[in-house]
């Protein structure tokens, strides 16, 4: 097994070199400088396997790269396309109006 992880290629990139490039892989954790590593695996367990050798035992988590990462990047044509959603109480914690 150890064999099978040591084939998996590791790649870390700063918070500069993310904003000019792609993401190399889907899976990444954010190690403790604050760069992400990303695990260059098509399976999770796999990346989390990797990830557990090379720092320790649920040191960190893997996570999945997804769209809503690129935020940033995207560019908005008018304010209101883009709501950012902030979530108040539960209905059973609301008071209804008098």
């Amino acid at each position: 097994m150890s064999n099978e992880l040591s084939k998996i290629q590791t790649v870390e990139l700063t918070r500069e070199q993310l904003a000019t490039l792609k993401d190399p892989s889907n899976y990444y954790i954010v190690n403790a400088f604050g760069n992400r590593v990303y695990i260059k695996t098509p399976d999770r367990a796999k990346a989390q396997e990797k990830a557990d050798e090379m720092y320790g035992k649920n040191f960190y988590s893997v996570r999945c790269v997804s769209d809503k990462d690129d935020l940033g990047k995207k560019q908005w044509s008018k304010p209101e396309e883009y709501k950012p959603v902030k979530g108040t109480a539960t209905r059973r914690g609301q008071k209804k109006p008098n």
